[in-house]
């Protein structure tokens, strides 16, 4: 709202109590118009560089909408589908936009014209941000708030640092941490249970095919044993179903995935992760019970106490990622 004729000139007049005073609604209509006018030369002296952003730019004339596989329907019980949030929102919007064309052409009076715009308005506000202060919150016919891309996008759970930032990995384990102080400065004590959860990929030749097969033959159920054997065809083999895994014959280029076992390298992390002592090599020794075990000497680079702390302990895949932390960043080093 504005009290300058010549600056609002073009807006909607208002009745107002003092007749020396009149007040003009500035539209968004009107605002950029006289944000058009602004030269290249004013945006450079108001600190902005007009390839790059003008005023005019900030009021949206064209509306993005998100594709299918952001906002897809979810399917409930039988054959009923339940739209998207953001596809209701978008849906809304088309209705009113729609509408305030029709009373356009129809010729209606302006203060049901206002109200349509202020309605669209208040639409695209809350596809964007269902939190504005001030704004009631559009919510769904059960009454709960629809989450905008906002909502979508910022804290904890959502998409940037929930998503992007940080994501599930695969050969990984996450205990309590504890002392123990007859183990070497370079080993963790890994529980049975995470062992004979995480496996190493390992090539049959002539050398070890009788060590494997070994392992194959015991299966995933005792320990050490293995999980999967992949064949040269790509074909895998889940030993926790086969019925006989004795009767699998081991042939040289097949890999078994065996359990992690004595003497494994791996990496182990305390977060926050602050510097590349936060992630060290360290060699595996299978222990008894539920936590992992570390020697008192190692936790000042970890940042460690033995007060509920949690680290990450992560298994490579390769015997070159293996090798390259065996040279690089194991604890010694």
């Amino acid at each position: 709202m504005c009290k300058s004729k010549i600056v609002c000139d073009g807006g909607n007049e208002v009745e107002n109590q003092n007749p020396e005073e009149r007040k003009i609604f500035l539209t968004a209509e009107r605002a950029l118009e006289i944000f058009k006018q602004i030269s290249d030369e004013d945006c450079l002296i108001l600190g902005m560089d007009p390839r790059f952003a003008r005023p005019d730019w900030m009021i949206c004339t064209v509306l993005p909408v998100p594709p299918l596989a952001v906002r897809p329907a979810v399917v409930t019980f039988g054959s009923a589908r339940n739209q998207d949030d953001l596809t209701h929102k978008l849906s809304d919007i088309i209705k009113t936009n729609i509408q305030l064309r029709n009373n356009e052409a129809n010729g209606a009076a302006a203060h049901v014209l206002a109200d349509d715009v202020k309605l669209l308005q208040y639409h695209v506000a809350t596809l964007v941000d269902n939190c504005i202060p001030g704004l009631p919150t559009a919510t769904q016919k059960g009454g709960r708030p629809l989450k905008s891309i906002k909502q979508r996008l910022k804290g904890k759970e959502g998409r940037i640092r929930g998503n992007l930032m940080g994501k599930r990995v695969d050969f990984s384990a996450r205990t309590v941490i504890t002392a123990d102080p007859n183990l070497p400065i370079d080993t963790v004590g890994v529980p049975r249970t995470i062992a004979q959860n995480l496996t190493f990929p390992e090539i049959v030749t002539p050398f070890n095919i009788d060590k494997l097969q070994e392992l194959v033959n015991r299966g995933d159920s005792q320990y050490p044993g293995a999980k999967y054997i992949i064949r040269e065809n790509g074909a895998r083999v889940d030993l926790r179903y086969h019925p006989r895994a004795a009767d699998l014959h081991l042939q040289p280029g097949y890999r078994v995935e065996r359990h992690m076992r004595d003497g494994d390298i791996i990496v182990f992390n305390r977060q926050p992760t602050l510097h590349k002592m936060s992630m060290m090599g360290h060699r595996v020794k299978i222990l008894p019970w539920s936590t992992f075990r570390m020697n008192l000497s190692v936790t000042t680079p970890y940042n460690a106490d033995f007060d509920g702390d949690e680290m990450n302990l992560h298994l490579p895949q390769s015997l070159e990622t293996r090798a390259e932390i065996e040279e690089i960043a194991m604890v010694p080093r």
